[in-house]
């Protein structure tokens, strides 16, 4: 939900003012850093290529005590060039609780799960096992099985494999392992599409045709 989606009258126009108040000083070093912008989302909504700002927004995320502001700038750390600042997010991610799902932490422990699905490497593949076997951290976990595809020097696919088997989070280990084309995965995808339901079904459904035209060109298999 969006600032101008809650309240009304005088309660969204506190609102509107406590984020501008919040974000002030984080848009003040980023203009000084050469970026003329007049919010932190005009970084990506104006696509500026903005790979200097990055620790900027880095060290914003951990001190903001604003998480309305602190989803901002974690959506704008959400970018490939944001890679080689995993670390931080995952700190972040394991700060808050995951209890209530429509409540602030909550939306803001998400929104780190969907940065690291882009920008999380082998540096922190220990720390996504082990958060995304930790069921108290619920659906946030959802992005972070993503995010275990981008791994190179690790190998996630045993892992995703099984999580096939989890109703909650089949559908995103479906996403990471289309994307690394895991041949060995053709299987257990086959049965998600024949037998599971909703977006378990669709996303198994994708993730078998990538494998499979995969094993068509004739590339290597995983």
């Amino acid at each position: 939900m969006t600032l101008s989606q809650r309240g009304s009258g005088n309660e969204r126009e506190r609102l509107i003012a406590a984020y501008a108040a919040a974000e002030a000083p984080v848009v003040a070093r980023l203009r000084g850093a050469g970026y003329p912008v007049d919010h932190i989302q005009d970084l990506y909504k104006q696509r500026y290529q903005y790979r200097s700002a990055v620790p900027i927004l880095v060290d914003a995320m951990v001190t903001t005590t604003a998480l309305d502001v602190g989803e901002t700038i974690v959506r704008a750390l959400s970018v490939p060039y944001a890679r080689g600042w995993a670390q931080p997010l995952v700190e972040q991610f394991s700060r808050f609780d995951a209890s209530e799902p429509f409540d602030e932490g909550f939306q803001y422990k998400w929104a780190v799960g969907n940065a690291l699905a882009v920008v999380a490497d082998d540096s922190v593949y220990d720390e996504l096992v082990q958060l995304i076997g930790d069921p108290s951290h619920g659906r946030t976990r959802e992005m972070l099985v993503v995010g275990l595809a981008n791994m190179k020097t690790h190998d996630p696919d045993p892992l995703l494999i099984d999580l096939l088997d989890d109703s909650g989070l089949a559908a995103f280990a479906a996403i990471a392992l289309g994307k690394r084309r895991t041949a060995g995965a053709a299987g257990k995808l086959r049965e998600l599409v024949e037998h599971g339901e909703g977006r378990n079904r669709i996303e198994a459904r994708k993730a078998l045709r990538k494998v499979e035209s995969t094993k068509t060109a004739g590339v290597p298999p995983r």
